[in-house]
């Protein structure tokens, strides 16, 4: 029961964190705007589940990923960038707070990246 909020970095792959990598890698779910999991695609494994959102969407996006790692799978929810810098982990927390969260189910965890600024 994990969301891993993974760091993109600026557009190329080469920019992304080993850690952001890492964590992607580890997830069940990649959860994200569609033009960035169609970029990704050649880092994903074949079995990870890609569930693809449109632009404007970023709340119902955390909602669907608290729910799948509340399930028991382990999300990456992924933003260009840095995900803390007017990325999807300012979301995150606040649909997490609007569902009375209780700061550890799910866990998250944050892997900054380089912003894309």
């Amino acid at each position: 029961m994990r969301i891993h909020l993974v760091s993109l970095g600026p557009g190329d792959p080469a920019y992304m964190t080993p850690d952001a990598l890492h964590a992607l890698q580890q997830a069940d779910v990649v959860l994200g705007y569609q033009g960035y999991l169609q970029a990704l695609d050649p880092l994903l494994r074949p079995d990870q589940r890609r569930i693809g959102f449109n632009l404007g969407e970023e709340v119902a996006r955390a909602r669907t990923a608290v729910k799948i790692a509340r399930a028991g799978d382990v999300v990456a929810l992924v933003s260009s960038g840095d995900v803390g810098v007017y990325g999807m982990a300012g979301t995150l927390f606040e649909v997490l707070a609007d569902l009375a969260w209780d700061g550890a189910h799910p866990e998250v965890v944050v892997h900054p990246g380089v912003s894309a600024m």
